[in-house]
């Protein structure tokens, strides 16, 4: 498959994962063949599980993207691994609606982890 990332156009190599059947395993690389990344991503036609705070945020259930996409704008954070990305945003909270600032952990992609840093609000 074909895509676009940024300006750059990729071959976007993908497998099915037995483990997860509504992800795959992607693997984006350059025209010369060099690999930009690795990472499961949700299957074509396949729908993710609904985000509607960050208390919907389970671990192994979202991938990168679709949390980006619920919580934007998300900012990417570099992670402790090559494997491993972080996201922040800010999200109101499922409880008092209060907005927090959260920072969650990918590895290969996939939700590990989600920490409650502080209110978004540096007043709060």
């Amino acid at each position: 498959m074909r895509t676009s990332w940024v300006e750059s156009t990729c071959e976007a190599l993908s497998w099915s994962v037995p483990l997860w059947p509504d992800l795959r395993f992607e693997v984006p690389t350059a025209p010369n063949g060099a690999v930009w990344n690795e990472w499961l991503v949700r299957a074509p036609g396949a729908a993710g599980p609904t985000l509607r705070t960050a208390a919907d945020l389970v671990p192994w259930s979202y991938t990168v993207d679709e949390v980006a996409r619920a919580f934007a704008p998300a900012r990417p954070m570099e992670g402790s691994a090559p494997t491993r990305w972080r996201l922040a945003f800010d999200s109101p909270d499922a409880e008092n609606g209060e907005l927090r600032h959260y920072v969650e952990e990918f590895t290969w992609g996939l939700l590990q982890r989600v920490a409650n840093v502080r209110p978004a609000s540096p007043s709060a």
